[in-house]
């Protein structure tokens, strides 16, 4: 069995994780980021980790020492803005 090129592993692991076919995903992921480049990025056998944000995921695609690929997709986490320190009441 052929081992799909890392960008198709991320598209499958999100649609996994939103329980929905790739082609429902919201948006193609050439359309965020340069699929070839992150293929040919994760081609070698050196070490390489790549990150970047997808669907409302964080995905990170790493290739350790020729052992594979990693597919890791967290939620993004949305972070309220903190208090100003330069606020002073009036």
């Amino acid at each position: 069995m052929d081992i799909p090129p890392p960008s198709h592993q991320v598209v499958e692991t999100v649609a996994r994780r939103e329980d929905v076919p790739p082609t429902e995903l919201p948006r193609p992921l050439h359309d965020v980021v340069d699929a070839d480049a992150i293929d040919a990025l994760l081609a070698g056998d050196s070490p390489v980790q790549v990150a970047f944000e997808y669907a409302g995921y964080d995905v990170r695609v790493t290739r350790n020492n020729g052992t594979g690929v990693t597919v890791q997709v967290d939620p993004v986490r949305v972070t309220r803005p903190e208090d100003s320190s330069d606020e002073r009441p009036t």
